[in-house]
């Protein structure tokens, strides 16, 4: 399964962090460095949690494991806030 961005979403990059605002609702998220990074990753192009997992290791210094579950954790989240789609 790929993510992308939702399409209500607009982004944008403030200070090395990342700023998403969803259209729906006026809600807005600030995301670390860490989830800008996949975030971006998602923007670019649709990108499986695999994906994310092996930029995210090429990028930072990390266990596996570790990557996977924030990985999996902000997938989770950004779908379950409808910030991002299955493409």
């Amino acid at each position: 399964m790929k993510l992308k961005a939702g399409s209500n979403t607009h982004w944008k990059l403030k200070d090395g962090e990342g700023v998403v605002v969803d259209f729906t609702t006026g809600n807005y998220f600030v995301l670390d460095e860490v989830c800008t990074f996949f975030w971006k990753k998602m923007m670019a192009k649709p990108q499986t949690m695999p994906e994310l997992v092996d930029a995210a290791l090429a990028e930072y210094d990390a266990e596996r494991d570790e990557v996977a579950k924030n990985v999996r954790n902000f997938c989770e989240y950004v779908l379950a806030e409808k910030l991002a789609e299955h493409s």
